[in-house]
């Protein structure tokens, strides 16, 4: 797919605040379990959104309101981690579109120089990583014990150019 999907957009501070107002439970606990925060804040997760290094994108209905932002950051080197927040309601809508949009994201960033693309997220959450080796072709490079703030197992998903983990 070479243009991108017409409802995905450059990322606005306003789609990050109204995402972290509506944020998943699952995503406010990843959120939680990489930052060391003890409770979920909006603002806070708002505010490191909007202040994030890289490439940053939005996916919006058709009324215009975001159902997820993300972008990737960069690590080392051409490797980035990528991160997303979405809201309940896009995920339980709008799932293939934000596989479509994301997968042309990351198609980008390879064709913009990325070897690798990363995403480290809680363990428990199995509807993520399902969707990471299925929709996204990424693999699981492995289990990172108690490695989260509080204890919680993580887990590093990748896909490099090429396809080959």
């Amino acid at each position: 797919m070479k243009n991108p999907p017409a409802n995905l957009v450059q990322a606005r501070p306003w789609h990050f605040i109204h995402l972290a107002e509506h944020l998943r439970p699952d995503e406010q606990r990843h959120v939680m379990a990489l930052s060391g925060a003890d409770t979920y804040s909006a603002d806070v997760a708002a505010a490191a959104a909007i202040s994030a290094e890289g490439m940053r994108f939005a996916l919006l209905d058709d009324a215009g309101v975001p159902i997820v932002a993300g972008g990737f950051v960069p690590v080392r080197g051409d490797c980035w981690e990528a991160w997303m927040m979405g809201s309940i309601e896009g995920w339980e809508t709008r799932y293939r579109c934000i596989s479509r949009a994301v997968r042309w994201s990351m198609e980008q960033m390879f064709d913009h120089g990325a070897r690798r693309l990363q995403i480290t997220t809680l363990a428990d959450r199995f509807d993520a990583l399902d969707w990471y080796e299925r929709a996204l072709g990424m693999h699981c490079d492995g289990k990172l014990c108690a490695a989260g703030a509080h204890g919680e197992d993580l887990v590093i998903y990748s896909r490099v150019k090429g396809g080959s983990p």
